[in-house]
């Protein structure tokens, strides 16, 4: 068995820690993670250029209303195929705007149908996230626990993916290397194409721990860029 943490962002995006730290707290564990920075895949490609690592390719992508979308592929190919031709076009170029693109939401889950990839709805019981039922039919999985919530949130997710019989996936959301490994995945599997293929059949299983709300806070307060905003008079 092998733990993955499918849901980790690096210094390419809003990370405080480099890929090369990340993927040697992994190695040295032994376990495996999915770099899933913020509209961006320079920090999944460096990572995947380790042989030694075990890592799934992927990214986050913000819809224009702000839901994020995980997307997990088998291939950094196709992953690097995806992002050239479906995300770029579409980010806005400008620092408050890190985690959205112009893109609808049905519009990325209609779009990502064309691909050989997972798509997960990342932390979508959580009030400004949230999402609608469209959409949620649509997506592959519900990421069920996402380590930088309080647990009220992961046990709703949880419960939506069991009444819309939906897959399950699990990462701890990591910005720094002390919350990496917090959260994630157990397969069976220690390949790519196998861990993805055990989400598929719903194989795998999810594992990890939830923010309190004092964490969680302080989480907000490091992470986002839209807490201290000034307004224009």
């Amino acid at each position: 068995m092998v733990f993955i943490d499918m849901h980790v962002h690096s210094k390419s995006s809003d990370g405080t820690a480099s890929v090369k730290e990340l993927l040697s707290v992994s190695k040295k564990l032994k376990t495996g993670l999915s770099i899933t920075d913020h509209n961006i895949i320079t920090g999944s490609i460096e990572a995947c250029k380790d042989k030694d690592a075990l890592v799934i390719p992927g990214i986050e992508i913000g819809s224009n209303r702000f839901n994020h979308l995980l997307a997990y592929f088998y291939d950094i190919n196709e992953l690097k195929e995806f992002y050239q031709k479906e995300i770029l076009p579409f980010k806005i170029k400008h620092r408050f705007h890190l985690y959205r693109t112009k893109l609808p939401l049905l519009k990325l889950l209609e779009i990502s149908k064309n691909y050989n990839c997972i798509t997960s709805a990342a932390h979508p019981s959580v009030k400004t996230l949230t999402w609608t039922k469209k959409p949620l039919l649509m997506v592959d999985a519900i990421e069920v626990l996402n380590s930088s919530i309080p647990s009220k949130y992961n046990q709703k997710a949880f419960s939506l993916s069991d009444s819309l019989k939906k897959l399950k996936t699990a990462g701890s959301d990591a910005h720094s290397i002390r919350h990496l490994n917090s959260g994630g995945i157990i397969s069976n599997e220690d390949t790519v194409e196998g861990i993805l293929n055990s989400i598929k059949k719903n194989k795998n299983k999810v594992t990890g721990t939830s923010y309190t709300t004092l964490q969680n806070f302080r989480h907000k307060l490091i992470t986002s860029n839209e807490v201290f905003r000034v307004k224009k008079k």
